[in-house]
């Protein structure tokens, strides 16, 4: 994502450190997903780079990583986190909770505010307020269903776009090899 490469580590470290900031929040595998986008994305409209390099995509729900399942899966056979999951009304959330620190020496100061800054702006928010926040999105709205969001598209602010102004987005994100044809 941008012109960083993809970073695993760096990926499940960030996974683990938005968990751990998590614990005192309701906070499932949406509201996760979601926030580690909005960092990765907040971050690359600052610095014009991803903290992590990872691939997003589009979903129902929102952008999600594509690697997030296999690096989840890996965090908790490794006995590094589990995942618990509670009933909430007809909602199951399914939560990843850490059973070791995150490993923060891997980013860097400004990585960490932005990941901290997104953390406490969204914690308040329930995951479907997150996931219809991020469906104002041009990242998210721009691209196909399950097609790879393009951090470029990060740009574009969602308060500004008009219906005329999202039609020529789409075109002009399409000409420039963002969007399939």
């Amino acid at each position: 994502m941008g012109d960083r490469p993809y970073d695993e580590t760096k990926f499940a470290e960030m996974m683990m450190y938005v968990a751990s900031r998590l614990r005192e929040s309701p906070a499932g595998a949406t509201k996760l997903n979601k926030l580690l986008w909005y960092a990765d994305i907040e971050h690359f409209r600052r610095h014009g780079r991803t903290i992590t390099g990872a691939e997003y995509q589009k979903l129902e729900w929102g952008p999600a990583p594509r690697r997030l399942l296999p690096v989840r899966e890996q965090l908790i056979n490794s006995g590094q986190a589990e995942q618990v999951k509670t009933q909430s009304g007809d909602w199951v959330e399914q939560r990843l909770v850490p059973r070791r620190a995150p490993n923060i020496s891997v980013f860097t100061p400004e990585e960490l505010t932005v990941i901290d800054e997104v953390v406490e702006r969204m914690r308040p928010l329930t995951a479907s307020q997150i996931s219809d926040l991020s469906h104002r999105e041009p990242a998210w709205f721009l691209p196909a269903m399950q097609d790879t969001i393009e951090p470029e598209l990060a740009y574009l602010r969602p308060a500004r776009l008009t219906p005329k102004v999202r039609e020529r987005a789409r075109q002009l994100a399409a000409e420039r090899g963002f969007l399939p044809s």
